[in-house]
């Protein structure tokens, strides 16, 4: 069942307000007074009276605003670097949009536990701000949850670094699991958070190679 937990950040989409800038001037100036520090870690937990728990995690990446939609958005790709992930793939593709993936699954093993999990997929530019993306994913019925889905945001500051949240909803189906699953989200999630980060670290740097070798 743990295993399962990494597969959060597929999940049923949630509308959302839009993303309030102004909350990251705090991470903005950390980052300024600390310009060798690529990342800055922000997360809570809560649950609200339907019993959903919701889970938001915001860094600072240090890198350009396509890598890291790049690596967030490309599903089939998470396989080569995300945790308990065996297989990944993209079973639809939008080619008014980038050709990015509409639809596609993960398959997660752990132990005794081997689950796929399919879902449909949004990436979205906002209309009104041209360095914002989003990604959804939407997942289908599961016997675990009651609840479950996803929504990364990711903004370009004025530094041309990315901040991006990562916000997850779910309720387990479970009461037992409902009541110790803030033990296990964030500690899950930060796993998560931080394969990506890494990911995005070794794409931003294959493009400044290949811009030196082709300058």
């Amino acid at each position: 069942m743990f295993a399962k937990l990494s597969t959060f950040f597929f999940a049923k989409p949630q509308i959302l307000g839009p993303f309030n800038h102004a909350r990251w001037n705090n991470v903005s100036k950390n980052f300024r007074a600390h310009p060798k520090r690529c990342v800055t870690t922000e997360g809570k937990i809560v649950a609200n009276i339907k019993g959903v728990h919701t889970y938001t995690l915001r860094k600072t990446i240090n890198a350009s605003l396509n890598n890291t939609y790049h690596v967030i958005s490309e599903v089939s790709k998470y396989k080569e670097f995300l945790p308990y992930c065996t297989e990944s793939w993209v079973s639809k593709r939008d080619p008014s949009n980038e050709d990015k993936p509409m639809q596609g699954g993960l398959r997660v093993g752990y132990k005794q536990y081997d689950e796929n999990f399919d879902c449909l997929i949004q990436c979205l530019k906002s209309s009104d701000n041209s360095l914002e993306r989003i990604v959804i994913a939407e997942s289908l019925p599961d016997q675990l949850f009651d609840k479950l889905h996803t929504k990364w945001i990711i903004v370009e500051n004025d530094q041309k670094k990315c901040e991006v949240e990562l916000r997850l909803d779910f309720k387990f189906k479970s009461r037992f699991y409902n009541s110790i699953s803030s033990l296990f989200a964030k500690t899950l999630t930060d796993v998560v958070m931080k394969a990506f980060t890494r990911q995005i670290a070794h794409v931003q740097k294959e493009y400044y190679l290949k811009q030196k070798t082709t300058a």
